[in-house]
């Protein structure tokens, strides 16, 4: 009994998904990737969700194939969604890790590349490719004094290959040059915000004495503001029309969204579905920024599912929800 249930896990083993609830899934998924077609192996996976700690584990390691395939042809933006799915399936994944910091490098999300690189140091701290990661997001953030520590630290770590030191040496030559250039443009931007914030202040106190004289006479409005003033005084303006929810919007998917290919692609996916949604811009500024962030999300957040003032960034769950 104990060999017939060895065979049967090493069989497990050897063909993955073999015995797991999704195996069509898993064989769309590896037959999609197979073919370089990583987006087709996401959405059969998203519509099978695995059970399971070691079904969770084979799609972690699906998607991360997935993710290195997009980064190889630079669609760094869905890389990072892929990463983060597997993340989700198998978090303590130290590749899923890389592969998140590369890719929000790569689409130039500092902050969130920044919270997967705190996770690695904190697991390898004494790591040459975690430090040497540090000096790179530093360089793209352009903080040089800790690009010049971070590069200073690969020299001297016992294990680092020589073509780690050269880039260590390279950034930090890169830090040196932008450091001397720094010290005279930041002169120069804080003038610039010296003479900006004396605009903003002349503009208010000009919108405020208008307005009083206005109010001081009957029978007239307050004038109109300025063309330009809203700008100066930093209030976001934009063409998404304000939607006022009603008994009409009852179980509608309203998806927060912008013009990025990742939110490209899922609104691709809810049509071929067949879902019916309404399509908020949050790229476009206006009410659909501060509808989201009402609703507990930023910008950075999107795609995001709205129905009947619950949010999620699960299309399935939105879908459940509207029915």
């Amino acid at each position: 009994m104990r060999t017939a249930l060895s065979s049967l896990v090493a069989l497990s083993l050897l063909l993955p998904g073999a015995l797991f609830a999704s195996p069509a899934a898993v064989k769309a998924a590896e037959v999609a990737l197979g073919t370089g077609r990583a987006e087709e192996a996401f959405f059969a996976l998203e519509d099978a969700p695995p059970e399971g700690a070691a079904e969770k584990k084979q799609y972690a390691d699906l998607l991360l194939r997935g993710a290195e395939l997009l980064l190889e042809v630079e669609d760094a933006v869905f890389a990072l969604q892929l990463g983060k799915k597997a993340l989700g399936h198998d978090p303590g994944r130290a590749d899923a890790r890389l592969i998140c910091l590369q890719a929000a490098l790569e689409a130039n999300s500092l902050d969130e590349a920044g919270v997967h690189l705190a996770a690695l140091e904190e697991a390898r701290p004494d790591d040459p490719k975690i430090v040497l990661w540090r000096a790179r997001l530093a360089a793209a953030d352009a903080e040089w004094e800790t690009v010049k520590a971070a590069a200073t630290r690969v020299e001297g770590l016992e294990g680092a290959t020589a073509e780690q030191k050269g880039e260590a040496r390279t950034l930090a030559r890169r830090a040196e040059v932008a450091t001397e250039g720094e010290q005279k443009k930041l002169a120069a931007l804080a003038q610039e915000e010296r003479a900006l914030q004396g605009k903003q202040e002349a503009a208010s106190k000009a919108i405020a004495r208008d307005r009083k004289k206005a109010g001081a006479k009957p029978g007239r409005t307050p004038p109109e503001v300025p063309p330009g003033f809203e700008e100066l005084l930093g209030r976001r303006g934009g063409d998404e029309p304000k939607v006022e929810r009603s008994a009409l919007d009852a179980g509608k998917v309203f998806l927060y969204c912008d013009e990025s290919y990742y939110c490209g692609r899922v609104r691709r996916h809810l049509k071929q579905k067949g879902v019916d949604f309404v399509e908020k811009r949050v790229d476009r500024g206006g009410f659909a920024v501060d509808e989201l962030e009402k609703l507990g999300y930023s910008v950075a957040s999107v795609p995001v599912f709205e129905v009947d003032g619950r949010a999620t960034q699960s299309w399935k769950e939105a879908v459940r929800w509207a029915k």
